[in-house]
């Protein structure tokens, strides 16, 4: 069987470390390096190698875990069509709603991801979670079997689309206020803060709703995932903006706003933190 990851951030190398031990890993990023990953204040004893992904480099794989961010997937999707077969199943690991409408591939996923992790340079650090949460059928059940003796968790849920937009609202409090105040989940401990987050959450969850999701989940208990993160821990958009590049804010913000407007529900928090990621981004425009 061949596996190939392709993006060697956090979430890719973390992927790696978890499968490697049982399978030959391909991991793909856009220089040949070595990583390590760091858990619990220990690097592993082997490093994970990075190959350079081109036309010369891809081959026919298995299974694909695309773990860029989701704003790198046209860059990308030549690579993934010279990589695929028939029976390959492709698992998109990236934040936000799902991009599966842009692959033709028809065994395609999204996973709902709790990997949490940091990439400095050539070190990674595994903060803490283990687990893909993926829709239930014949592609999925096999996935769980091939990776069920390793330490990646694949969580199936006949619930996924709840589980979905969990995650969204997730990501939509802790990213908004890390990547806009500049500071880590210590961030929270300003009562000000928290319940802006509160108050960003409560919009949140009226567009799901609005849209027919039925969240078994209540805000206080989203606050309270927050409260357990590692007082230093940081965010995908919280790093992106620390490193001067591009967020995803189009693919969680920008998508829950899109909800709301088409459900013609008032978000003012939302459209508020929306617009100053898109003020943030401008910079990047030609």
């Amino acid at each position: 069987m061949k596996i190939s990851i392709i993006g060697a951030g956090a979430v890719g190398s973390i992927i790696a470390s978890f499968i490697s031990p049982q399978f030959d890993v391909i991991i793909y990023g856009r220089t040949s390096r070595q990583l390590k990953i760091k858990k619990d204040g220990i690097f592993n004893e082997l490093p994970i190698s990075v190959i350079p992904l081109n036309e010369k480099t891809v081959q026919k794989s298995d299974i694909i875990f695309v773990t860029t961010k989701a704003i790198h997937i046209d860059q990308i999707m030549p690579y993934i069509e010279q990589m695929i077969h028939d029976d390959t199943i492709i698992i998109i690991c990236q934040n936000g709603y799902s991009q599966t409408e842009r692959f033709k591939h028809l065994k395609t996923y999204q996973a709902v991801v709790y990997i949490s992790g940091q990439k400095t340079n050539d070190a990674v650090i595994h903060f803490q979670d283990n687990t893909l949460i993926l829709p239930v059928n014949k592609d999925t059940k096999q996935l769980k079997l091939v990776f069920q003796s390793t330490a990646l968790n694949i969580e199936l849920s006949e619930d996924y689309q709840s589980k979905l937009w969990m995650k969204l609202l997730v990501n939509l409090g802790i990213n908004s206020v890390t990547a806009l105040t500049l500071n880590t989940a210590q961030v929270l401990n300003d009562p000000e803060i928290l319940a802006f987050t509160k108050a960003l959450l409560k919009e949140g969850f009226d567009v799901a709703q609005s849209d027919g999701i039925q969240l078994t989940t209540s805000i206080d208990e989203i606050i309270n995932i927050y409260l357990n993160y590692d007082a230093n821990m940081g965010t995908s958009m919280y790093y992106d903006r620390i490193n001067l590049q591009p967020t995803e804010y189009e693919f969680i913000q920008g998508y829950i706003q899109y909800i709301a407007k088409k459900n013609n529900v008032t978000t003012p928090y939302i459209d508020t933190v929306t617009l100053l990621l898109k003020g943030y981004q401008n910079r990047f425009n030609d």
